[in-house]
């Protein structure tokens, strides 16, 4: 789709992965992550972005962008399984600009390490292993800005448990809200009533949204059952030369009809 200028117009475009057989070629996969089907778990299709292997990490993005500074809201839902102990380390939900080969390596979340993701990004992590210090077994939003935890207890930990994590953004007031939800336990939301996400990310620049997990020295199953992603995004050239062609040829009848 143009602008009236020729230049390709942003529109809202939604991205719905939950079926029980997702398995899908507009996810790039890095790493350890994989499509896998597995008997022991319902559903048995899933992306798994890591095993419960020692030391492992993956990452999944999706291939079309968004734009982070409009508003957006993404839906997923995830498992953890088989924990090799008490579980290790972690999973995310991640907006970046780094690319599709973003990768950062460790357990713990470290935007720094690694290829990382670059110096604009936005993470929603899950840490599942309760280590002492500044780690904690919690839900946490990491930015450029720095990093705020909210505990979680244990309840990501030694267990397989799947759970619900919901995002969104409102551009026009600048509140950022998250959700965290595990059957049993009560819902954990926070809400920033003054997040200016322009801080986190250049204005009109797109983001790749996807997943990272990474474990340390156990491990486990860390699964994304489905997502869906509503935001706003930009044609790739080729859709746009093509809508273009469209808009040509649409005007030129109609000065013929004139």
């Amino acid at each position: 789709m143009l602008g009236l200028s020729g230049i390709a117009a942003a529109y809202d475009q939604t991205f719905d992965f939950t079926s029980t057989a997702w398995q899908s070629t507009n996810w790039i996969l890095n790493g350890n992550a994989s499509w896998a089907y597995d008997i022991a778990l319902s559903p048995t299709n899933r992306l798994r972005v890591t095993y419960n292997g020692a030391s492992v990490n993956g990452t999944a993005w999706l291939q079309t962008q968004i734009m982070p500074t409009q508003s957006w809201t993404i839906s997923c839902s995830g498992q953890f399984s088989f924990p090799q102990v008490t579980g290790a380390d972690g999973m995310a939900l991640i907006l970046q600009t780094r690319g599709l080969d973003a990768l950062p390596n460790g357990g713990e979340f470290n935007p720094t390490s690694g290829t990382g993701l670059g110096t604009d990004y936005l993470c929603f992590n899950l840490d599942s292993f309760q280590n002492v210090g500044s780690y904690t077994n919690s839900v946490g939003l990491f930015t450029r800005l720095g990093q705020q935890d909210t505990d979680l207890g244990n309840r990501l930990e030694g267990a397989n448990f799947t759970f619900n994590l919901n995002a969104s953004y409102v551009a026009a007031t600048h509140v950022l809200e998250y959700t965290f939800q595990r059957s049993g336990y009560s819902d954990v939301t926070v809400t920033r009533t003054d997040f200016d996400m322009g801080l986190c990310f250049p204005s009109n620049q797109t983001a790749y949204v996807g997943f990272w997990a990474g474990t340390g020295a156990d491990g486990e199953n860390h699964d994304a059952l489905s997502v869906t992603i509503t935001g706003t995004t930009i044609p790739e050239p080729g859709t746009a030369v093509a809508a273009a062609v469209l808009v040509a040829l649409g005007v030129r009848r109609l000065r013929r009809r004139s």
